[in-house]
């Protein structure tokens, strides 16, 4: 136990962590060299990412300083440690990837996103029409209407989010959730035997 220093918990933290973010930004630039940025791709390379930093900060510190185990507190700590200083890396990543590398992302996927939108609410008012007046029940330039005003105010509301300091506050605060969930997980499983 006398291993367990904060400047060792710290490197450790700050070594894995940087890879991680390293390896993040590259993942949003190839993805986007090959034409698939706008996907679910960069969500699931986002979660890996987290996961993986997480678990190797753990485990590696675990491995490298307390063979025996580590209590939770100390490996929560590690895993938060590592998340935040991911999460700093990766709102940086997205940042510099949507003003340097692709500054039309934002625009192309805020199109996507609200197309995508758009027939989700088109068909939430279809359903609830049928259900209301019958199976033959056509959209009218009323519903549409009243889509497009819905679709306007959901647009103005979510308009900090298709920003560049949007996008990155989003996944700082999302490393940081995931982070704890992870972090609790494979704490009670590194803990002191």
């Amino acid at each position: 136990m006398a291993n367990i220093k904060v400047s060792n918990i710290f490197k450790t933290a700050l070594y894995v962590s940087s890879l991680c973010g390293l390896g993040y930004f590259a993942a949003l630039i190839f993805l986007h060299i090959i034409g698939i940025s706008l996907s679910g791709w960069i969500e699931w390379i986002f979660r890996l990412a987290i996961i993986v930093c997480i678990i190797w900060s753990i485990v590696g510190f675990r491995m490298q300083y307390t063979p025996r185990g580590i209590g939770f507190g100390a490996a929560f700590g590690l895993g938060m440690l590592s998340a935040f200083l991911l999460g700093t890396y990766m709102a940086l990543s997205i940042f510099i990837f949507q003003t340097a590398v692709a500054p039309d992302y934002n625009k192309k996927y805020k199109e996507f996103y609200m197309n995508k939108r758009s027939n989700q609410m088109y068909n939430t008012q279809l359903n609830n029409q049928i259900k209301e007046k019958g199976e033959s029940y056509k959209l009218t330039t009323s519903d549409s209407a009243l889509v497009e005003k819905g679709l306007n105010l959901h647009s103005q509301k979510v308009s900090f989010h298709f920003t560049p300091q949007g996008s990155a506050a989003i996944n700082f605060i999302f490393s940081l959730l995931w982070g704890i969930v992870v972090s609790a997980t494979v704490s009670f499983l590194a803990r002191q035997k």
